[in-house]
């Protein structure tokens, strides 16, 4: 697990239910924004964006956000290890936490990231981690589409047994 979880992940009580605050970085580390997950005691979850002081992206695309935990792949060998890309931050996390390198889409099932934000992808092989519902698997077969085209080697994990919109944070459990 990385010594910086803590800076990745901040875990807030300050509205019912469970809220987490991912830290989406730069290559380099930098701050670009915050993604709110909220986990509600009824069983849904909803997500805000905080950026600048603002509660929201001011302008900024989600297309065009890196994928969370760019930062750590300077910690990765591109001729050894391979990297998972998850849908979303909680199932990114849950790898970290078993020690396997991942980064994950932080624009939701209906978009996909820039070709700017995938290019950080581009020296390794990539296995994609769709949640098991539809939307996620168009997600990942989208990305693994522009992942071949600008010179990736993308992969798509099937995991049968998976619940309902199960993802990598479920089969961790």
């Amino acid at each position: 697990m990385p010594q910086d979880l803590d800076a990745c992940v901040a875990r807030m009580e300050k509205r019912p239910g469970v809220e987490n605050a991912y830290a989406v970085c730069n290559a380099s580390g930098g701050l670009v924004a915050l993604h709110i997950r909220y986990d509600h005691a009824n069983g849904t979850k909803s997500y805000s964006w905080r950026r600048e002081g603002r509660d929201s992206l001011g302008g900024l695309s989600v297309a065009d956000l890196p994928l969370f935990g760019t930062q750590r792949l300077t910690e990765w060998d591109p001729l050894k290890d391979s990297i998972v890309l998850t849908e979303g931050e909680k199932a990114c996390v849950a790898r970290w936490e078993l020690d396997v390198p991942a980064v994950a889409t932080v624009c939701g099932a209906a978009a996909i990231p820039s070709d700017t934000s995938l290019a950080a992808l581009d020296r390794f092989a990539v296995y994609l981690w769709p949640d098991n519902d539809e939307p996620g698997r168009m997600h990942m077969g989208r990305i693994a589409s522009r992942l071949a085209t600008i010179g990736g080697w993308p992969f798509t994990l099937s995991w049968p047994a998976a619940p309902p919109h199960g993802d990598a944070h479920e089969w961790s459990r």
